[in-house]
């Protein structure tokens, strides 16, 4: 279960290649125990990771935050349509069980 959101912002001076920032890259992720016991030595609940780039058409540096629910309570199923290993298959995501947005809380 994830969620991402993308930000943008807007420089007056141009941007260059050069720049460590206008690398597109995923910059780190943090991981979370939500539910355990808090002395380090509970579950992974969550993830948090941090994307990073520019956009020259734009002159924007773009960046993005992925929230991610490592073990959600909600099930979702993923079928092969065909027996073609070219056939993508299918995933149906769930709706989220009111459980999933406590714990994202």
């Amino acid at each position: 279960l994830a969620h991402f959101t993308w930000f943008i912002l807007g420089s007056s001076l141009p941007l260059s290649l050069d720049d460590p920032a206008c690398q597109h890259h995923e910059m780190y992720n943090a991981f979370y125990n939500n539910t355990g016991s808090q002395d380090g030595d509970g579950p992974l609940d969550s993830e948090v990771r941090f994307y990073g780039g520019c956009n020259f058409k734009r002159n924007t540096y773009d960046f993005g935050i992925e929230a991610v629910l490592l073990h959600p309570k909600s099930r979702g199923r993923v079928a092969l349509a065909s027996a073609d290993p070219k056939t993508m298959p299918v995933a149906e995501y769930p709706q989220l069980w009111e459980e999933d947005f406590d714990d994202l809380e």
